[in-house]
């Protein structure tokens, strides 16, 4: 089974950095990248790959994942070949979506999710259509602030790559796979390795292409580079099988989407689709990470389902960008906690840009989950959220890895909520706060739903919420705050919302299954309903309508109501471990509320104070007491009551008005019920 998300990572990346004979300054020449080559609003965050090393060897620079150096007949060309690794943590069994997620795979994985429909695709090409312009990609433009050398060898390597993509030519072991040459003007070793990775990640799409490269030297600069294939796709044949999967891929995700959507939406949806589709790759052993090239490239998603963390990020990268949205591959350290010890491992995620703000996502570990449901906690990602277990490559952190300063990021992470206005669905919005904002015409009734138990038939994990700044509701007809509710009565998922010290509401509010953990709501008239609410904060309302089981649990839960009424039948209003709950009025007509007061100690004891009643109360205590000194179960000779059926059982169940079974049922008729001399109870009638 896999391991719980948001511990188990890891990977270790190639890294090829090979530099000839001829000495270079790095140190000052990473100093000088990082000073001077930040675009606006950058964080000192940094980049670059490193692969499990798969030959020990190190270049003359001291980079581990380089082979030895290999003349090619010429005494001035080294050629660096890198080894392949993956992320640590452990993968599990089941079955995984093909390009529709309903088709069962054999890679294992999330075993369930997926979209109803077989989409029809038509024809699929079997050769990458390669853009024209990468005028817009992130590396690119951070290498126009430097450095024109750096620019033009950009520029060069992807004018050779777009041409070998797009050709028929086979490449040859007996030339090390060489793709062709390409010139490099006045640049060091160290600015040829940095131009060189920094193309790859800007360009997924260049699968084929080899960890390592060669290079011939011109005097004290580098002079040329040699491009390479990977052996793996050293045939037109084997690029276009490979090609054919990764369109196959693209025109599924483009199927789903829908015409108007907003880039949340898709990059919400095509996060969850990588997820729900892909399994984390390891060797026969079930442990080690694999390490062949298809799993740390896009291939490893679009034709086998599975792949490590590099996979992942350059999937969603490669997908995300063919939408439109600006999409960063962050490299650098993942940190978990295992065995009680703190560690840190080479790990691989994206920075994606929604709007004029930048979120970390990190799909693998949303992926690597006990759960067949997509886990979202680790989508939409705030500077402080992501930071706390992922630390980028910076010249200050690691110098050797360090490629470029990573946008800053936005300071409260997405919770993804969908808003429907009179049963009608506006889409998706990035928190509470976005979509309270949208709700604009007075007369509807609104619904947002947090905690999306699906998203285009996907299964998805819930994740706490906030209403982060919103201090009053806006003035419309009806909102209703929507939880989730998935599996039975035994075991449920919860989601849990977290309120500002007081927010207020004047229209009329429902909350359907969901926890209020914290926070204070002030209301009108409110509905609880769904299968389950809880408090721990507090509610204030003119009339409480209790529509579902309803506890208030703890020493800080308070409910306070004018009116307390039933909705349609009996229900349960649980008072936990020090509860308060004060009614003026309780008008249950309709059925009896059962009042249910669980506790441990006498000063967790529920607070409860009911004015006057105009139907029955039946109440329970399951818990104990201390009478004369000791400790006794809680009873009805414990007490005097009123306006109140009692039962001495502590678990019970309620068949119809005053029937109840597995306890003893007595009518009590006086005016006042105290505990004792604590009073810590009172009806007054």
């Amino acid at each position: 089974m896999k391991k719980y998300f948001k511990f188990v990572l890891a990977l270790i990346f190639a890294v090829v950095l090979l530099f000839n004979a001829a000495s270079c300054n790095i140190d000052a020449f990473l100093s000088e990248l990082g000073n001077n080559l930040a675009p606006t609003k950058q964080s000192e965050n940094g980049d670059k790959t490193k692969d499990d090393e798969t030959d020990k060897d190190k270049d003359k620079s001291g980079n581990e994942d380089n082979g030895n150096g290999n003349s090619g007949g010429n005494s001035d060309e080294n050629q660096g070949d890198g080894g392949n690794g993956g992320d640590g943590g452990n993968g599990g069994d089941g079955g995984n979506g093909g390009e529709d997620p309903d088709n069962g795979g054999d890679n294992g994985g999330n075993d369930g999710g997926g979209t109803e429909d077989t989409p029809d695709l038509g024809e699929i090409d079997d050769t990458l259509t390669i853009p024209t312009t990468y005028s817009d990609n992130y590396g690119y433009k951070y290498l126009k602030t430097y450095d024109a050398g750096m620019v033009t060898l950009y520029e060069n390597l992807y004018s050779l790559a777009k041409e070998f993509s797009e050709s028929d030519r086979t490449v040859s072991s007996s030339d090390d796979y060489k793709v062709g040459d390409v010139s490099v003007p006045n640049l060091t070793a160290k600015q040829v390795s940095a131009t060189f990775y920094i193309f790859g990640l800007d360009n997924p799409e260049f699968y084929w292409i080899s960890n390592s490269y060669r290079t011939t030297a011109s005097g004290s600069y580098v002079g040329k580079l040699t491009l390479l294939s990977s052996e793996d796709y050293d045939t037109a044949a084997k690029r276009k099988e490979c090609d054919t999967a990764i369109n196959t891929l693209s025109k599924t995700v483009e199927y789903y989407i829908e015409e108007g959507e907003s880039d949340l939406e898709k990059a919400f949806f095509i996060h969850n689709y990588i997820v729900n589709r892909m399994d984390y790759a390891y060797k026969a052993d079930g442990v080690t990470p694999e390490d062949a090239r298809w799993a740390h490239n896009i291939v490893g998603c679009a034709q086998k389902k599975k792949g490590v963390c590099e996979s992942y990020a350059k999937t969603y990268s490669y997908i995300l960008k063919k939408q439109g949205i600006d999409c960063v591959i962050a490299t650098g350290q993942g940190s978990h906690v295992e065995n009680g010890v703190l560690k840190s491992e080479a790990h691989a995620w994206n920075l994606i840009l929604l709007g004029d703000k930048w979120y970390g996502v990190d799909c693998t570990w949303d992926e690597m989950s006990d759960s067949s449901a997509v886990a979202g906690a680790n989508f939409g990602l705030s500077s402080s959220d992501l930071a706390a277990h992922h630390t980028a490559y910076t010249s200050d952190i690691n110098a050797e890895e360090f490629l470029y300063k990573l946008p800053a990021l936005a300071g409260t992470s997405l919770q993804v909520v969908e808003l429907e206005e009179d049963g009608v669905s506006l889409g998706l919005y990035g928190d509470m706060d976005a979509a309270f904002s949208a709700m604009t015409d007075t007369a509807a009734d609104y619904s947002v739903t947090i905690g999306l138990a699906k998203h285009k038939n996907i299964d998805l994990y819930n994740v706490d919420y906030n209403i982060y700044s919103t201090a009053a509701l806006p003035e419309v007809k009806s909102v209703t705050l929507n939880g989730v509710y998935v599996g039975d009565s035994s075991s449920f998922r919860p989601v849990s919302l977290y309120l500002p010290e007081n927010l207020t509401a004047v229209s009329d509010i429902t909350v359907k299954n969901l926890i209020i953990a914290q926070g204070k709501l002030t209301a009108k008239n409110l509905t609880v309903s769904g299968n389950y609410f809880y408090l721990y904060g507090e509610i204030k309302a003119d009339k409480v309508v209790l529509g579902t089981t309803t506890r208030v649990r703890g020493n800080t839960a308070k409910l306070e109501a004018d009116v307390l009424e039933n909705k349609d039948a009996n229900r349960n209003l649980n008072a936990d471990d020090g509860a308060t709950i004060t009614v003026t009025q309780v008008n249950n007509a309709l059925a009896p509320i059962l009042l249910i007061m669980n506790f441990e100690t006498e000063t967790d004891f529920p607070k409860i104070t009911i004015g006057t009643a105009a139907g029955k109360i039946i109440l329970t205590l399951n818990g104990t007491i201390e009478v004369d000194g000791e400790k006794v179960a809680a009873t009805k000779d414990n007490f005097t009551g009123a306006i109140a059926v009692w039962t001495e059982s502590d678990y019970i169940t309620h068949c119809s008005v005053g029937c109840l079974s597995g306890g003893t049922i007595k009518e009590y008729s006086k005016t006042e019920f105290k505990r004792n001399a604590l009073n810590k109870i009172v009806f007054i009638n």
